[in-house]
């Protein structure tokens, strides 16, 4: 199965982060996954979409994912206070645009398309 599709078979998992030569928690940390839950992804259960799309994103196509998840992480951090929230919601509009053109850029690169 490949990775542009819905699924990535738990089997295949395994064999990106093996690939990676990353333990489960700094592979699954990279995109913002706990270890336990990539554990549970690795043993069969079902990924979220917007998991699948960073793991695709990152691990497949090569386009790094830690800018966008700390950038995430300094949304819920403005999002804390009354003061913040128009700005985080600013913020996370323009995070979520960014990630779309990321993943569109990923899913041309998996497809071999310019």
């Amino acid at each position: 199965m490949s990775e542009d599709q819905s699924t990535i078979s738990p089997e295949r998992l395994k064999e990106i982060r093996d690939a990676s030569g990353l333990s489960q928690v700094k592979f699954w940390g990279a995109i913002g996954v706990k270890q336990s839950a990539g554990s549970d992804y690795e043993k069969g259960q079902r990924m979220p979409e917007p998991v699948r799309r960073l793991l695709v994103m990152h691990y497949v196509a090569g386009i790094p994912t830690d800018a966008t998840t700390g950038h995430l992480e300094r949304i819920g951090a403005l999002a804390q206070s009354d003061s913040g929230y128009r700005q985080a919601l600013a913020s996370a509009r323009s995070s979520i645009s960014d990630a779309g053109h990321l993943l569109d850029r990923a899913l041309r690169a998996i497809k071999g398309e310019p």
